[in-house]
Formats: C-alpha cells, structure tokens, sequence
C-alpha cells in the first residue's frame, strides 16, 4: 500500500477516530471567513488571490517547499540566518501600533534560555497561544526578538522537517496561507473520490483525501511528488473527459472561418524583440489551421513558466481583431488579469489595436475595445461579447463549471 501520512510529519495513530461514512462536497462551498481569524478584510485580500471557499483553499496547490532546518537552542541564535526554535509559551501580550497593526508577542523558553516570539497581524493567535503550550517556531532573530515566519504547536514538526511555500501576495503571506490550510485541511474527505477502487487497487495509488493531506503536510519532497502526481491524474481524467464531452457537443456546432493571417499579425511578428521559437511557431500554425475552417477551435496551450504562452494567446486574439471582430482573455484572478494586461496592452497600443481590463473592481469602458482582458467578469451579465471570435482562458481548471460553459 502506498504510504501517504503527511500532516507535519505526524505518524499513523494505533487506531484511527471515527471518521463521516460519506463526504460532503457542499461543504466545500464555505466561505473562507468561517476559518478562524479570517474576517472581512482578510477575506477580500484571499479573493485578489482567487481564494474564496474552502474547495479554493484546499486546491491552492505549494509553488515550492521549504526545506529542512535543524533545531537551534534559544541561548545559541545569532545573525539573522533562518532558524527552528523549539519550546514553552511562558507569556503573551498583544498591542495595536499607530499604523493599524497588530503585534503579538509569546515570551518562548527552552532548556538554554527565554526570548520574545514576534507575529505580525494575527491577534487571534494569542488565544491558542496559553501558557505552557509548546511549539515549534522558524524564523529569524532580529533586534534580539524572534520574528516567526512559521510555526506549529502540538508536537507537529512542518516548520523544521518539511514546508510548503504557497503562490502568495504582499496582503496574504505563504506562511498565512499555510496557517490557513491547516485549518482547512480536515475537510479533505469532502472531496470524495472519482476513481474507481479497482483502478485505485490496481495502480497502488492514494484515496484523493489522502494525497490532498501530502501535498500540504508531506514529510519530504518524495511524498509530495507522489501526492502531485496522484492528483495530477484527476485533473487529466477530468481534462479528458470534459474534452471528450465538447468534441461530442461540437460535432454539429459551426463557427465564421477568419480565413488567413493578415498585416496586422505581421506586425505583430515584426515588432516581438525575439525570434519565436519552432514550438511557438507549431502552436501558431495550427491555430491558423483552426481559424480557417468552420469549426469551433478548442485547444489547450501548454508549456512551462516562460516558455511564451502568452506570445501565441495575444497572436490568435489579434487574429480575430483582424478579422473585425473581438477577442477576450480570462484568468482567474483579478491579480493575473491585471498581470496579463499589463503584458498585452503596451504591444497592443503600438499595433493601434485598442485594449480593455474588467474585473470585479476595475470597470473600465469596454465599449470601442477590441481586446478586452478580465476576470469572470467579462461573462456576467451586462457585458457584451456578441462579436467575440477567439477566447483565450487562461488555467481554466481554476473556474467553475458553469464560467467554462460561457
């Protein structure tokens, strides 16, 4: 049997609690303000983030993870290098500052010596924070305090043995993130299973609940890879099978044809400072193929971080301006909406090609553009995209079934 445990490295127990008999996706579809410390204004800084429900959360998957740092006793901390203290909460005090923030301080003893614990912003803490809880902290000693990055009570070990680093923001930190998902993390089961057991048996792999829990508390990088991979094949399956259902929707369906490429994808050539590549120039060919039939073009643009996915979706959006008609770019977050826009605008004002962001806060005038960039806002109601021609969606995975049908 594969073995998955994870959360912060916390070994099976001889016997396990009783545990729900089903799982209960609807409570997926919780707010994320019904986690402890998460109030109206946290929860708009996790929404920038596209972290609004638990089922977010809990699929916000680590970009890295931290690697192992070794104890250090108290008396023994010096520079600033990154540090694990381990330790006994002997008091906590919590004060605002003049510039609305909040700092709490633990003083934390060891065998070696006491020092101030500092954390920034959660004031909720102190109340799990009681004298004689231990803990384990990593951060870094500054100003003779110990500003803590992460931390874990109760004997769990993800601050010094194994810790996630989540995509975060400068409103919401990774460590935040993490404190976050932690609470989040029993809900797990509620995703339920889509692979049959005998596949599950056959192939040796993890219930889902499991690999969700490695991902987020493995206790190497190993685990974590096998956690990925477990989930990776969800995704595809469920890529494969949402595919097999368009193609089966779309045998029928037609779409104009925007014929060939014209002067102003030229241009566009022209102006890019690089050379594109033979994988680039593949994905484009083929995108030209696509537009000059009456089909309707589904495809999925893949690549690394880098490697120019961007180059061949602003390419096939001008193709429909060319062809007097609109393209639209959606992302999932009003972060990397605004990201993509920035990229696309200045290119797009050169080619005299006019551009427009819509977000949830940003309402610009969308009337006259050709290129609109947005969140799921450009598909709510009141928006008019009946001369839309190519649609670009960028990690659609992340939208929710009804925004892919749009």
């Amino acid at each position: 049997m594969t073995d998955l445990r994870g959360f912060a490295g916390k070994e099976r127990p001889d016997r396990w609690p009783p545990t729900r008999g089903r799982s209960r996706p609807e409570a997926l579809a919780r707010s994320l303000d019904t986690l402890p410390g998460v109030g109206p204004s946290q929860r708009s800084k996790l929404a920038k983030l596209g972290l609004r429900t638990l089922r977010d959360l809990l699929d916000h998957r680590p970009r890295d993870y931290q690697q192992a740092v070794g104890e250090t006793p108290i008396s023994n901390l010096f520079g600033e290098e990154e540090a694990v203290i381990a330790g006994e909460v002997r008091r906590v005090s919590v004060r605002p500052t003049r510039r609305r923030l909040t700092v709490l301080k633990a003083a934390v003893r060891d065998e070696s010596g006491e020092i101030s614990a500092v954390w920034f912003n959660q004031p909720w803490l102190a109340d799990k924070l009681q004298p004689g809880t231990k803990l384990r902290l990593r951060g870094q000693l500054r100003r003779n305090e110990f500003h803590v990055r992460s931390y874990d009570l109760d004997g769990a070990a993800a601050t010094a043995d194994f810790a996630p680093v989540y995509p975060a923001s400068e409103e919401v930190a990774s460590p935040r993130l993490r404190t976050l998902v932690e609470g989040a993390l029993p809900h797990a089961r509620d995703f339920g299973d889509s692979l049959p057991a005998s596949l599950r048996a056959r192939e040796r792999l993890p219930f889902r609940f499991d690999a969700l829990a490695a991902l987020h508390r493995p206790r190497d990088g190993a685990e974590a890879e096998r956690a990925r991979r477990r989930l990776a094949l969800d995704e595809l399956l469920l890529l494969q099978v949402g595919l097999a259902r368009i193609r089966e929707g779309t045998e029928e369906a037609t779409a104009p044809a925007l014929g060939k490429p014209r002067e102003l994808v030229g241009r566009y050539r022209h102006a890019l400072p690089f050379k594109l590549t033979p994988d680039q120039e593949q994905a484009i060919a083929e995108i030209d193929a696509d537009l000059a039939t009456a089909k309707p073009m589904q495809r999925l643009l893949q690549g690394d971080v880098g490697s120019g996915k961007t180059v061949v979706a602003l390419y096939a959006l001008l193709r429909a301006v060319e062809a007097g008609k609109t393209g639209a770019l959606m992302a999932p977050t009003e972060t990397l909406a605004e990201q993509h826009f920035l990229t696309v605008e200045p290119i797009c004002t050169e080619l005299g090609v006019r551009t427009a962001l819509l977000t949830g806060s940003v309402k610009g005038k969308v009337e006259g553009a050709q290129i609109l960039v947005g969140t799921h806002a450009l598909i709510q109601e009141g928006v008019d995209l009946a001369n839309l021609a190519v649609a670009v969606v960028d990690e659609q995975h992340r939208f929710g079934v009804e925004q892919r049908g749009a």
